[in-house]
C-alpha cells in the first residue's frame, strides 16, 4: 500500500509541475551610434570574436544558408555548455544535460531570430527563449516594430538599455568602454565619440536593435518562478548590453573589414570547431573499438 501511494503521488506530483508554466515579453531597445551597415559588420565581428574565446564550449551542428520568400539569411544550429555561467542554485537544482543550451538562429540582417532551448528527460523541467531581432536607423522610436496584438502590447515590459551611461561590472575585463572610447579618422563625418550623457539625442548616425525576447519556462515549484524570472532577466540585460558595447569599443579592429572578409573568418572558424569535433568524435569511437576487442579476449 505505502509502496502504491507513493507512486501515485509521484505521478501526481509530475502532473501538477508540468501544468506550472510561466512566460513573459520583454522589448530591449539598443541604440547604437552606428549605421545599420556597419553595425552589420561590426556584429559578425563581435560574434566570431567572442566564439573564438568559447569554442571548447561550442558543439556546431548545422552552419547553412537557406532562402524563403523574405530572401537569403543563414542558419546555425550549436550546442552551448555553459555550466560556468549558471548561479549555485540553478546546478544544485537541474541535471548536468540540463546545463546545456541548444541554440538555432536564422539571420537574415537586418531581421534575425534565435531560439534558446533546454529539454531535459524530467517534464518539469522546459526552458525556452525566442529573441527576435529588427535593426532600424532609428533612435529607438518605434513603438511597434514587432507588429504585437493589443494582449501582447500589454504584457510587454520594455526597457532602453544604454551604452554609455549604464555601468555594469563586466566593464572591468574591458580595455575600452562606451563613456570614454572614441573612434578617429581623417574624414570627420566617420568620427564616433566619446559618448555624452545625451548621446542618444544628439549623436549621428544612429541605429536601434530591437529585441523582442519571448521566454517560457517551467521549473520545480513554482517557488521558483520569481527567482527564475530574475536570473533570467539579468542574464538576457547583461547579454545584450556587453555584446553591444563590445561591438561599439572594438570598431578600430573591424571598421576597415569588408562583410565578405568577417564572413570567411566566421566560416574557417566554424569549420575550425567541426574538425576539431571530428577528431575528438574519431578518438572516442577507437578508444570503444579497443576496449570492445579487449573485452572479447578476457
Amino acid at each position: 500500500a505505502n509502496e502504491y501511494h507513493r507512486v501515485v503521488s509521484f505521478e501526481h506530483l509530475n502532473t501538477v509541475l508540468t501544468t506550472l508554466l510561466f512566460s513573459f515579453t520583454h522589448l530591449s531597445r539598443i541604440p547604437l551610434p552606428l549605421t545599420l551597415e556597419e553595425f552589420e559588420r561590426g556584429q559578425l565581428f563581435t560574434m566570431t570574436s567572442i566564439s573564438k574565446e568559447e569554442r571548447s564550449n561550442i558543439v556546431i551542428l548545422e552552419n547553412t544558408t537557406f532562402s524563403n520568400e523574405k530572401g537569403e539569411g543563414t542558419f546555425s544550429h550549436k550546442t552551448l555548455k555553459l555550466h560556468r555561467n549558471f548561479p549555485d542554485w540553478v546546478t544544485r537544482l537541474l541535471p548536468a544535460s540540463a546545463l546545456e543550451i541548444e541554440e538555432k538562429s536564422w539571420n537574415m540582417f537586418p531581421y534575425t531570430k534565435t531560439i534558446y532551448f533546454i529539454k531535459t528527460r524530467w517534464k518539469s523541467v522546459y526552458f525556452k527563449i525566442t529573441v527576435t531581432t529588427i535593426h532600424q536607423n532609428d533612435a529607438g522610436t518605434s513603438e511597434n516594430i514587432h507588429n504585437l496584438n493589443t494582449r501582447d502590447l500589454d504584457r510587454r515590459v520594455v526597457e532602453f538599455i544604454d551604452i554609455a551611461n549604464d555601468s555594469p561590472s563586466q566593464w572591468a575585463d574591458m580595455k575600452e568602454i562606451p563613456a570614454t572610447f572614441s573612434f578617429k579618422r581623417e574624414n570627420e563625418a566617420e568620427n564616433r565619440g566619446p559618448l555624452r550623457s545625451d548621446w542618444i539625442e544628439t549623436t549621428k548616425p544612429m541605429m536601434c536593435a530591437y529585441k523582442l525576447v519571448e521566454l517560457d519556462f517551467r521549473l520545480p515549484g513554482n517557488f521558483m518562478e520569481a527567482k527564475a524570472t530574475q536570473f533570467a532577466r539579468e542574464v538576457i540585460r547583461g547579454t545584450f548590453l556587453r555584446t553591444h558595447a563590445q561591438t561599439y569599443c572594438w570598431m578600430n579592429q573591424w571598421y576597415d573589414l569588408s562583410l565578405e572578409d568577417i564572413k570567411k573568418s566566421d566560416d574557417a572558424l566554424c569549420q575550425s570547431i567541426s574538425k576539431t569535433q571530428d577528431g575528438k568524435k574519431s578518438k572516442e569511437r577507437g578508444r570503444k573499438k579497443l576496449f570492445s576487442g579487449l573485452r572479447s579476449k578476457l
